[in-house]
């Protein structure tokens, strides 16, 4: 039981840490997503909206970055350990 507890424990803690050096990454999206957003409001027709929002996302770095970035932070988002569970109990039998 002690080993499954701390081996429970360990997986909390790399979640912890993910959350953590994620979080800028986060604040980023959303500040991204504010852009978008005010561009929206801004715009009155829609070819001009998606120009616009076309050449705001290439300014952030670009469709495929941020779906990436977007992944990576849905991937941890959560409070679920059970991946990071499984990588301890490997590493803890080795």
């Amino acid at each position: 039981m002690r080993r499954v507890r701390r081996t429970q424990a360990v997986a909390k803690e790399k979640l912890a840490a993910l959350h953590e050096r994620n979080r800028n990454l986060e604040e980023r999206l959303i500040t991204v997503f504010g852009l978008v957003l005010d561009t929206a409001k801004a715009e009155e027709t829609d070819a001009a909206l998606g120009r616009h929002i076309r050449t705001l996302l290439i300014e952030q770095g670009g469709v495929d970055q941020l779906v990436e970035q977007c992944e990576t932070v849905a991937a941890w988002h959560g409070n679920n350990d059970l991946p990071l569970l499984c990588q301890s109990a490997v590493r803890g039998r080795r």
